[in-house]
């Protein structure tokens, strides 16, 4: 019931203590949370653990819009904040039991001009850790927004992703208008936006506006395509533009090594953790 079809809101039930209400909107059904005490008093669903397998992806999305709680207009977030009136909403999936809890985080992507339809998006991909399928109880909320803003949420999903390891990185080219898949290594430090037309051809590119070499975009990828000896051809296209006059291409040295030199060329690197 992610998209409250039915105008009723089964199978949701409160995050915390706020109010919930069912509102028609233009765009179809959705909820409305308000009389929020903290952030994270929004919405949340049980997921049925016994559907879940260790190493199993997903693509978790969903839509919300921010409604100031005082005069009831809409407000647009600020992505590259974690707290604040603007701070956008995230989906966490959380799991817990009396072992411990864990969660992973959903943040709000970039959205073309053209595929803006007045609603933030939140998307991301979500691993299925061996901890999920112990835990006595595992849930997705959203979380993020002010106490001062109502938040009206609709279209949420959480849809598998097929195994596909000659293709291993999603939303590539960026071509659904969105940075869905992708998240910044530094939420308030990374500044990006999706741009139409793209290059060569393609219908969108994505900006990354970076002040530091430390600054970067990840995607997780899936770790049962990775085998012991395998070779792998790692690419991508980039196109370096002046800071200050974006119609300006600017060149790089490939050779260059290292990071703080004002020559070196955008690369791409895989990094792995808690490998065997």
């Amino acid at each position: 019931n992610g998209n409250f079809e039915d105008g009723n809101s089964k199978f949701w039930k409160q995050n915390g203590s706020p109010l919930l209400k069912i509102v028609n909107t233009p765009d179809g059904y959705a909820i409305k949370t308000y009389n929020r005490q903290r952030s994270d008093h929004t919405i949340r669903q049980d997921l049925f653990v016994d559907c879940l397998a260790e190493k199993d992806r997903y693509v978790l999305v969903g839509s919300f819009k921010l409604e100031n709680a005082s005069d009831s207009s809409i407000l647009q977030c600020d992505r590259t904040l974690w707290e604040g009136s603007l701070e956008c909403s995230n989906l966490y999936i959380n799991g817990q039991s009396s072992d411990g809890h864990s969660h992973q985080l959903v943040e709000t992507v970039a959205v073309a001009d053209e595929k803006d339809d007045g609603w933030s998006l939140m998307s991301g991909i979500i691993a299925i850790e061996k901890a999920y399928i112990k835990y006595d109880y595992l849930y997705i909320y959203g979380d993020g927004p002010h106490p001062s803003m109502n938040v009206i949420y609709k279209d949420i999903s959480m849809t598998p992703i097929p195994l596909d390891c000659q293709n291993l990185v999603l939303n590539s080219n960026f071509e659904d208008g969105t940075s869905s898949g992708w998240r910044p290594n530094e939420r308030d430090n990374v500044h990006y936006q999706i741009l139409s037309p793209g290059a060569m051809g393609s219908q969108h590119t994505l900006l990354f506006l970076s002040t530091s070499h430390h600054r970067s975009f990840t995607q997780k990828l899936d770790s049962r395509c990775f085998i012991n000896k395998q070779e792998y051809a790692i690419g991508a296209k980039f196109r370096l533009l002046n800071a200050t006059d974006w119609t300006l291409g600017m060149d790089c040295r490939p050779g260059e090594r290292d990071f703080r030199n004002t020559n070196h060329c955008p690369n791409v690197r895989i990094t792995g953790t808690h490998c065997e």
